[in-house]
This record gives structure tokens, sequence and C-alpha cells, in this order.
């Protein structure tokens, strides 16, 4: 088990690397993100870090924690796969990318 969750571990921070350095890039050229939007958007992820934090426990108690752990990969990779359809408006596009770090980042 804690093999299949260091792979899993390897993996996701490999890719989440990668995303990081393009994130940025992509969220200031194709969505036209300034520096404030920009990082209100980033900030956005740091608020849905504190609600997963808080929610957490309840979660693993209710679906238990190899169930919990299949669900949140899933649904982070389900929520980061929608991060280069953000419209290229600044508005509609900053709404989209939000939304993906509030509960991308839980």
């Amino acid at each position: 088990v804690l093999l299949v969750i260091a792979a899993r571990d390897a993996t996701l921070y490999f890719c989440f690397g990668t995303l990081a350095a393009m994130y940025v890039l992509f969220a200031i050229r194709e969505v036209g993100l300034g520096p404030l939007a920009l990082g209100l958007t980033i900030a956005m992820g740091g608020a849905g870090n504190l609600i997963g934090a808080l929610w957490a426990p309840r979660f693993v108690a209710w679906m238990g924690l190899g169930k919990a752990l299949v669900t949140a990969s899933f649904a982070y990779g389900l929520l980061v796969f929608f991060i280069p359809f953000a419209p290229a408006d600044v508005y509609r596009g900053a709404a989209a990318l939000m939304v993906s770090q509030l509960f991308g980042d839980m």
C-alpha cells in the first residue's frame, strides 16, 4: 500500500512541478490576467487548502482512508484537467481558474 501511495505522490509532484511552471505563463499570456488577478487566483488555492484541511477528518471518517485517497486524487486530476479550457476572457478566465484553485487545492 505504501509503495502505491509513494508512486502516486512521485507522479503527482513531478506533474505538478510542470503544471506550476506553465500555470503562470498560461494565466498571463492566454487568459490575460494581470499581477493582482493572478495573485488573487492563486490565493484561492490557499483558501481551498484551509477548507480541505478542516473538512478532511470528516471526509475520511465518512468514506474511509483508502476511498478518500482515491476520490481526492481523482477529483484533483479532474479539476486540473479543466485548467487549459479557461476562457481567454479576463473575467471568465479568472473565475474558471479561481474555481479550479479553490476546489482543486482542497
